[in-house]
């Protein structure tokens, strides 16, 4: 048992492979980045019931405050807090165990044929999707950035220092 300190009150602290198979399962759904952290919190807060809400988003303003993979340290962050240090690694390896299965899968199949025709092709339009989200984010935040005389000198000045 572990203690809810804002509340007060006894909290079930729930088993390792409990964490373990939760966690699995959301990095197996796991689509990427900061947008992981509200399914994180929609589990162990409403689901179940490890944390609550002022404690998860504590946790998560501390995670965002490291550097790295800010779902990555919420999941440990969780674990961490329901079950210590022992939690912590369990979630943290849950979390990220189907994502470097996945990659080890498709870096084996990438060694084994990466000369194939099909495959370079595959890769050719992969490498256009990429160029397209990158173009697209660059619009999307550009767009939020004012475009002021001031801020066109300051380019064109830095421009043509890097030029030279």
């Amino acid at each position: 048992m572990s203690r809810d300190r804002r509340k007060g009150r006894a909290v079930e602290s729930p088993p390792l492979t409990d964490l373990l198979l939760s966690y699995l399962k959301l990095g197996a759904t796991a689509f990427g980045g900061p947008a992981m952290v509200p399914y994180i919190g929609k589990m162990a807060v409403e689901q179940k019931k490890w944390l609550d809400e002022g404690t998860f988003r504590d946790g998560v303003a501390l995670c965002q405050t490291i550097p790295g993979a800010t779902a990555m340290q919420t999941s440990a962050y969780v674990g961490f807090r329901v079950r210590g240090v022992a939690g912590a690694a369990v979630s943290f390896i849950g979390f990220a165990h189907p994502a470097f299965l996945l990659m080890i899968g498709l870096s084996a199949f990438y060694a084994h044929s990466y000369t194939l025709p099909p495959v370079i092709s595959i890769f050719n339009g992969l490498q256009t999707v990429v160029v397209a989200i990158v173009a697209n984010a660059t619009v999307l935040f550009g767009s939020e950035w004012p475009l002021s005389v001031m801020n066109l000198s300051i380019e064109v000045m830095y421009r043509r220092k890097t030029e030279c």
